[in-house]
């Protein structure tokens, strides 16, 4: 990655983005929990069975693709569509630390891993997963310096804390 004396250029979140969604199953591999119920999660991560299927119709890791592909291509057309485009665009070229809040969400979309730290509840003597608080799962495992999420993006990716801070909102 190229470095200047403002951060990461810009084309290196491709990059980071690209490194972290080829990780992305040895990441959940760490974050699930070994317990029985979780066996098969452990092998498959994306399997769509380990998802919540009511609510969802692909794997965890495919559906994190398929929601980075529609913020890439698509989510402009609803800006034009609502006619925002312009106040949401200028939102999101922020910068922080020379990296455009936009570019960082893509970071924040492929770390939306807390589903990996399913909880489970018992319904009927069966076991039931569910994913409540997820999303502040998330949120820790990104911006607590002992997680190796945060440490993964700090010093293997040099983002810095602001950065960090922004991708775990």
């Amino acid at each position: 990655m190229k470095l200047n004396n403002e951060g990461l250029y810009p084309q290196d979140i491709n990059i980071i983005s690209n490194k972290l969604l080829d990780m992305l199953v040895d990441i959940a591999r760490q974050i699930i929990e070994p317990r029985p119920e979780n066996e098969n999660f452990q092998i498959n991560p994306d399997d769509p069975n380990e998802h919540v299927s009511n609510w969802h119709q692909f794997g965890i890791i495919t559906h994190t693709k398929v929601v980075l592909d529609a913020y890439i291509t698509t989510i402009s057309e609803y800006f034009i569509e609502w006619q925002v485009e312009d106040k949401i665009k200028s939102k999101l070229a922020v910068k922080i630390d020379n990296i455009a809040k936009y570019d960082l969400i893509k970071i924040g979309i492929i770390l939306h891993i807390g589903k990996f730290a399913r909880n489970f509840k018992s319904e009927g003597g069966k076991f039931e997963h569910n994913f409540y608080g997820h999303e502040a799962i998330s949120e820790n495992l990104i911006i607590y310096e002992d997680s190796f999420i945060h440490k993964l993006l700090k010093n293997s990716f040099s983002l810095t804390i602001p950065q960090i801070a922004y991708i775990g909102r």
